[in-house]
């Protein structure tokens, strides 16, 4: 069966080509590579022009169309794609060479709809390993958009993803796994991040929620915004009426930051075993990230029409 390769991009001038050589060590070749341009604004279009003259076997398309999301750019990808399976990938993420080649042994069978090499959770440094057991868990693995090949139909089925900067791919996730879409995930193989999961101090971690977070408040079905708006406001109100209760509150919210979440969402203490230092700025990445989606999720309510 025939596979076109979709990748978005913008102003990835620092890891295009690193990116295109890993396709190009691939074991297994797609049929057609789609690069979208994300409106860039830096030289990483011109970079790919440049490779794809001295790769022409690779059928590489660089693909511009004024998109300016990524979940648009992948939208794009998908309506230009010539093949039946299409498969994601996007800068910044190491993938091995066998990743197509591996994925490519169960699209024949027809009970599978969605085959994905998932994203291995590790970390570069304490405070991105912190991070990281916060928000996925240390050590975790998860289906993810890139690393997967999905078949053309599912997307004439259920549709395309929603046109958001953010939180467009939880939304698809949801729906197909409502409607019983069959997904395999193959256990042995991963990719993971280049670079950090998530940022590498504070100022990073914050900025990086923040936008995340503004960009997808208000998405339908999606109910983060809500729980944390309706439980900041809650908090506050009970802080302001029964300090005590507050007080309460407040180490409770210190446990479940400190402990209880960074070893519930990696069923381990591993984060704690592998970055020692990790137990001591851990509530405070915590309490960044939520203080970073809080912020992002007002603005997005109170600003965004």
């Amino acid at each position: 069966m025939k596979i076109s390769l979709i990748i978005p991009y913008h102003n990835e001038e620092e890891n295009i080509l690193n990116t295109l050589n890993l396709i190009k060590s691939q074991s297994f070749l797609p049929q057609e590579i789609l690069l979208i341009n994300s409106s860039s604004s830096d030289k990483s279009s011109e970079i790919i022009n440049k490779f794809s003259k001295k790769n022409k076997y690779l059928n590489i398309r660089n693909l511009f169309a004024n998109t300016k999301n990524p979940s648009d750019s992948k939208n794009f990808g998908i309506l230009s794609s010539k093949n039946k399976l299409l498969a994601f990938m996007d800068c910044g993420i190491y993938f091995p060479e066998n990743w197509l080649y591996e994925c490519m042994k169960y699209c024949k069978s027809e009970n599978v709809d969605i085959i994905s090499a998932p994203i291995k959770f590790k970390a570069n440094n304490t405070f991105d390993a912190a991070a990281t057991a916060q928000l996925w868990g240390y050590g975790s693995s998860h289906f993810v958009i890139p690393g997967s090949i999905i078949k053309k139909k599912i997307f004439k089925k259920y549709g395309l993803f929603e046109n958001r900067r953010a939180g467009y791919d939880l939304i698809w996730k949801k729906k197909i796994i409502k409607n019983n879409v069959n997904i395999l995930k193959i256990k042995n193989l991963n990719i993971k991040y280049e670079n950090f999961n998530v940022a590498d101090n504070s100022r990073n971690l914050f900025l990086k929620i923040y936008l995340y977070s503004n960009a997808s408040a208000k998405l339908k079905a999606y109910y983060k915004d809500k729980i944390y708006i309706c439980s900041t406001l809650i908090f506050f109100t009970i802080l302001f009426f029964n300090q005590d209760v507050g007080l309460v509150l407040i180490a409770i919210y210190f446990f479940f930051r400190q402990l209880f979440f960074p070893v519930y969402k990696a069923r381990s203490f591993q984060v704690f075993i592998d970055y020692p230092l990790s137990l001591i700025i851990m509530f405070l990445v915590g309490f960044i990230i939520d203080s970073a989606r809080v912020s992002g999720y007002f603005k997005g309510y109170l600003c965004t029409k």
